[in-house]
């Protein structure tokens, strides 16, 4: 709001509220004579809707200035008791008088609601629609009403036409009758304990019938409203932006005060005292001036509807007053607002200006697409539900739009009723991805993705909050967002289910590896525009904070930016120090990602670290890992193409058509996430123990060096729990969320990180290779390359590692033959047997370093060290 440094700035408005003010253009009024006197007020008044009284006039009589560019009509004040019906609005052939009138009876008699669904509402019976959010929005204490476009082309199709046409002298209009009905509900501002108004009410228009692409924005739309689709890519930094001068003279015995209202940025100093006529004696009182918050926003096009072969196009617009810090990077938003053209001065230090126009938005109205913003977490001692849907920005945010509480209440109930289906866990899962079958294993993680787990935060121990509903501070925080890989064959459509969760996540960005950099993903350093500093720009993983980062093609991602993940995906923050900045920006995304195996097929003989080429480190972050392999199935091959032929029939099959919409599944989830927050209870916690205390019990008692679970998988089980009981709105994590978690995660990492005998091995995640493997590694594999070498070096002096390997190959796969030719009872006999495994070069390697003392090896050639014949003799006697 605007905010003058003490009581004269008051003084000094109503003062200019009195000056005489003549009508500019329209039938029956004639043309200003010209602007204020040097000593007086510029011909601008202040802009509506922005804090200053739309009563006040100026000399000159013309309405407008502030954000507004082109002069507007006089506004006649509450106090005014006749009007000329002939004067109209500047270069409209509307009369002011029709549109008062016109917006008075839609805001007093509009209802949006019929009459019989009214009767079931006491307070809202025989009560219009506005009127009754107009006192809502009065005792929560909010400074304006946010009004639906669609329903004032219900009620009167040409005062919307009229405020579209010129939404400044409208918008002035809409305010002095908003103000004029809330000063009416005396009863209201009695039981509030208020004498009138606190501060003028602002008037919002939203749900423009025309949503416009940024591409599509053309000239005729200028000084008019539009509404435009996008993603926010940048806000600036809020700054104080100058509306009212105010001067004093400093000829000792005058001190007389003179103001002047700022025209598009440029402060007109008065040449002399209208009061001492002294010339060149004011001087600018800041403190005593009024400012209005001003944020610099900058909005991209929805990569979704971006046409083939273009590239997206930004938009910049300024938010102003409460619209500030509506929206952050990463929002998608529809915004409506006045779309704006300023000439564009090539050379600041020369007068003249060229015919180059730049094009900006000011914005009226914020709506958020998300529905996470649906309903507002609970705090305190807060049962109710929560406000209506006229707040805006910050940690109050709801939707933006005129929902009453009680359709948040009949939402809340209907949620209720999916919860407590006993096939609602079933139709969650058929509600996934519909048109992909035979993958309700990958479904059920993704799920738990998409509901995710409770953050913790380490000031629990100090006696602080230990839970965050959406993720928590990135210091001493305990992340519960759930991160997945899916890993596959070609064709088993990994691509599709990431596609349809990136479409139901109520936020996040989609994004291919090979198309992302480590500064692309995280965050780039650039010049803004306006201020000629460095500012950071936020990259596709910051921009998905509190949603889902979609990664496809993980494998094909290059080494620094993969190396930028590490941080991400464990401590949830982005760490920059470039251009003499020096940030920590919060991460809090969860990560879902797709890879395909090195050479599109899936080697059962590799381990998963060796088969899509990713560090073990990056593996053990991810909570569940799923192996998807096109295996042949006569049976399900069969279903699976009788399926996809379905799928171009005329009609579509019934078998695609989900139990619940993709917008029921996204407004349920955004509601779980939003007001549930699961706690453990005594026998989960119990439970939990119990499972990672037998997983670890087992390897221990085989003592092959095998790890089947470590302290991350344990926290990931905890977060899998809390997405169950999320999923049922349950307010406490049960037993059987935790047994129905273990079945999840253990059949999720049974495939992808089993060891040849299919015992499960986290050492395939965290290290590469199985505990086992490690074994043969180093305990077997030397002896018998010793043994190679030596034949190898009868016939030559140097071997290199390649023919090593391939000596080694060979006598794999003869042993691997004989073994394979023998009986199945020998077969089983002789398993835990076999001595040779199949190896990397790499792996090989390391083995001959442990073989130093005999064997010495550079630039890949191996070569036998030379040694002392009584040194060869007692070593092949100890042989």
């Amino acid at each position: 709001m605007l905010t003058p440094a003490n009581a004269g700035f008051q003084q000094i408005r109503q003062a200019d509220s009195s000056y005489p003010c003549e009508a500019a253009g329209g039938a029956g009024g004639s043309q200003p004579s010209g602007a204020g006197t040097p000593g007086g007020t510029s011909e601008l008044p202040p802009t509506p809707g922005m804090g200053f009284d739309s009563q006040a006039a100026t000399p000159g009589g013309r309405v407008g200035g502030g954000m507004r560019s082109k002069a507007s009509s006089f506004i006649p004040s509450a106090g005014d008791s006749e009007m000329d019906p002939r004067r109209c609005i500047w270069g409209t052939h509307y009369t002011q008088k029709e549109m008062q009138e016109l917006i008075r009876r839609f805001l007093t008699t509009f209802h949006a609601r019929s009459p019989a669904e009214q009767q079931g509402d006491d307070a809202a019976a025989g009560m219009a629609t506005y009127v009754a959010l107009l006192r809502q929005m009065l005792s929560d204490g909010h400074t304006y009403l946010n009004v639906d476009a669609q329903h004032i082309k219900a009620s009167s199709p040409r005062l919307l036409t009229a405020t579209i046409e010129s939404p400044e002298d409208m918008m002035l209009l809409w305010d002095d009758g908003v103000n004029k009905i809330a000063a009416e509900q005396e009863d209201l501002l009695q039981e509030l304990g208020l004498d009138g108004l606190p501060d003028k009410l602002q008037f919002r228009l939203f749900n423009l019938d025309n949503v416009k692409p940024i591409r599509d924005l053309d000239p005729i739309d200028i000084d008019s409203l539009v509404s435009v689709k996008g993603m926010i890519t940048r806000s600036g930094n809020i700054i104080p932006d100058l509306r009212l001068a105010v001067f004093r003279c400093e000829n000792p015995g005058c001190g007389h005060e003179m103001h002047d209202l700022v025209d598009r940025g440029v402060i007109v100093v008065p040449a002399e005292c209208s009061k001492c006529r002294k010339k060149s004696t004011l001087r600018m009182i800041p403190n005593r001036s009024g400012y209005l918050n001003r944020q610099i926003v900058k909005m991209q096009e929805d990569p979704t509807n971006i046409p083939e072969g273009e590239t997206p196009r930004s938009l910049l617009m300024y938010a102003f007053d409460t619209n500030v810090d509506a929206c952050k990077p990463g929002d998608k938003v529809t915004i409506t607002g006045i779309f704006r053209a300023t000439r564009l001065r090539l050379n600041p230090r020369q007068r003249a200006a060229h015919a180059l126009f730049k094009t900006y938005l000011d914005v009226v109205h914020v709506a958020k697409d998300e529905t996470d913003k649906l309903f507002r977490p609970r705090t305190g001692a807060e049962d109710a539900i929560s406000q209506v849907t006229q707040t805006q920005g910050g940690a109050d945010v709801l939707v933006s739009g005129i929902t009453t509480h009680q359709e948040l209440a009949e939402k809340e109930e209907k949620f209720r009723a999916m919860a407590a289906d006993p096939e609602h866990f079933v139709k969650l899962i058929a509600s996934v991805a519909p048109r992909v079958i035979d993958m309700d294993h990958v479904k059920k993680g993704l799920l738990c993705q998409l509901f995710g787990g409770v953050s913790k935060s380490t000031a629990a121990a100090l006696g602080g909050d230990s839970t965050s509903s959406a993720g928590g501070s990135s210091k001493g925080a305990i992340r519960g967002d759930i991160n997945v890989l899916v890993v596959g064959d070609p064709s088993v459509s990994k691509s599709q289910l990431l596609g349809f969760i990136h479409h139901v996540a109520p936020r996040g960005i989609y994004t291919s590896g090979k198309g992302s950099s480590a500064v692309g993903l995280t965050a780039y350093v650039t010049r803004d525009p306006e201020t000629n500093e460095m500012v950071l720009e936020s990259g596709a993983l910051v921009l998905s904070d509190r949603g889902i980062c979609c990664i496809d093609e993980f494998d094909k991602m290059s080494e620094g930016a993969r190396a930028m993940l590490h941080e991400v995906m464990e401590q949830q923050t982005v760490s920059v120090a470039k251009a003499g900045l020096v940030s920590q920006l919060n991460a809090r995304t969860s990560i879902l990602a797709c890879a395909n195996p090195k050479g599109s097929r899936y080697i059962p003989e590799l381990s998963l670290a060796e088969n899509i080429n990713l560090p073990p480190t990056l593996l053990s972050r991810f909570d569940l890992v799923y192996l998807v392999l096109d295996s042949r199935d006569k049976d399900r091959d069969r279903r699976l193409a009788k399926h996809l032929v379905s799928l171009f029939w005329r009609d579509v099959p019934a078998s695609t058509q989900p139990p619940y919409s993709a917008m029921e599944l996204r407004e349920f989830v955004a509601y779980a996430r939003a007001r549930v927050n699961p706690v453990m209870t005594p026998g989960a916690e119990v439970r939990l123990v119990e499972s990672y205390k037998e997983l670890r019990r087992q390897c221990k008692n085989e003592g092959e060096g095998r790890v089947s679970a470590t302290p991350r998988q344990l926290e990931a089980m905890i977060r899998i729990s809390e997405a169950l009981a999320r999923m049922h709105l349950r307010d406490q994590v049960t037993e059987d969320d935790v047994r129905a978690a273990y079945r999840l995660w253990h059949e999720a990492l049974s495939v992808s990180a089993a060891d040849d005998q299919g015992r499960l091995d986290m050492n395939l995640l965290t290290g590469g290779t199985s505990g086992a493997q490690q074994k043969f590694l180093s305990e077997v594999l030397p002896p018998l390359l010793k043994d190679l070498l030596n034949d190898l070096f009868k016939a030559r002096s140097s071997v290199s590692v390649a023919e090593l390997h391939n000596s080694y190959t060979q006598v794999f796969n003869e042993q691997k033959q004989r073994h394979q030719q023998q009986p199945p009872q020998q077969q089983a006999g002789q398993q835990a047997e076999q001595l040779l495994r199949p190896v990397t070069a790499a792996q090989l390697q390391m083995a001959v370093l442990q073989l130093n003392d005999q064997f010495g090896m550079k630039g890949g050639v191996i070569t036998r060290r030379q040694q002392p014949a009584a040194a060869d003799g007692v070593a092949g006697d100890g042989q």
